[in-house]
């Protein structure tokens, strides 16, 4: 894909996980569960739309805990980034 080339909303599975660095194999069995919806088009393979992807991915980040927030600031410290 060239500079001028408009990026696909659309995709694959297999070209959502590559995209996500995801294994396909997970990718499928959320799609399967309805974490996010999956188009067929007529076509063999279900598409995506990828931003329905990310959305869905972002929906699951984890929080960072106290503990590791504390030994950022830690470590920090000892190497003078922060006071």
């Amino acid at each position: 894909m060239t500079r001028n080339e408009p990026v696909p909303e659309f995709g694959t599975l297999p070209q959502a996980a590559k995209r996500f660095s995801i294994g396909v194999k997970r990718l499928k069995r959320h799609a399967r569960d309805g974490a996010f919806p999956t188009y067929t088009g007529g076509t063999a393979w279900p598409r995506v739309k990828f931003i329905e992807v990310e959305a869905w991915l972002r929906s699951t980040r984890v929080p960072v805990s106290s503990h590791a927030s504390q030994r950022v600031r830690e470590v920090l410290e000892r190497e003078g980034g922060v006071k």
